[in-house]
């Protein structure tokens, strides 16, 4: 047996080093079989995904879950990935939406370099006893404008009394500013970030 499945001729070659005679289209088949059973397992694991959240929507019908997969090729070879997960918790939503916590929310992005890579975005707010609330997360690949449209557009659904959002000068955020149905929130600089941004550019 060959010790591995690259493409074809690489498989051919290390059959003869294990003393295996493999012809060309017996190895392309092999090959293809390989790939085959490999896309079947991985659409298989995205199924059990989509079955999870859609199991999370039923058992509580008042958080948000929403889950955005694309179908794209990769080397004539279609892939799904993961474009955003988003998740918005029941107690924050009814707490946020039924009682008297300030309509300033700060939402801020950071790059995951654990075993989960890409990147997470958050949205915050403080309560009446100043403390932290997390209101919703998403993980997406990267900051960009349609992340981060996609993001604060939900963001507004499920909280609608957000009217101040505190933020850094990120490219993809300002962007995601313009999006028509974010126009009627006003944007403000995060004071934590301007004075880490003063103190690089003039000093200590």
């Amino acid at each position: 047996q060959p010790r591995s499945t690259g493409n074809a001729a690489q498989l051919v070659t290390m059959a003869k080093s294990d003393g295996v005679e493999l012809k060309r289209a017996q190895a392309r088949n092999i090959v293809i079989k390989k790939s085959n059973a490999s896309m079947e397992a991985a659409f298989a694991e995205w199924a059990m995904l989509e079955d999870f959240v859609a199991q999370l929507r039923v058992q509580d019908t008042i958080s948000t879950f929403s889950l955005v997969i694309s179908d794209t090729l990769v080397d004539d070879h279609p892939e799904r990935q993961v474009v955003t997960f988003y998740v918005a918790p029941m107690s924050s939503k009814l707490a946020f939406n039924t009682s008297g916590q300030r309509t300033i929310v700060a939402v801020d992005g950071t790059y995951l370099t654990g075993p989960l890579r890409g990147t997470l975005l958050t949205a915050v707010t403080k309560n009446a006893h100043d403390r932290l609330v997390l209101l919703a997360w998403a993980h997406v690949e990267q900051e960009t404008e349609a992340t981060w449209s996609r993001f604060l557009v939900q963001l507004c659904i499920d909280y609608p009394r957000i009217t101040v959002v505190l933020c850094d000068k990120q490219k993809g955020l300002d962007a995601a500013k313009k999006t028509m149905a974010l126009r009627e929130l006003t944007f403000a600089r995060c004071f934590w970030h301007m004075v880490k941004n003063c103190g690089d550019a003039v000093g200590p």
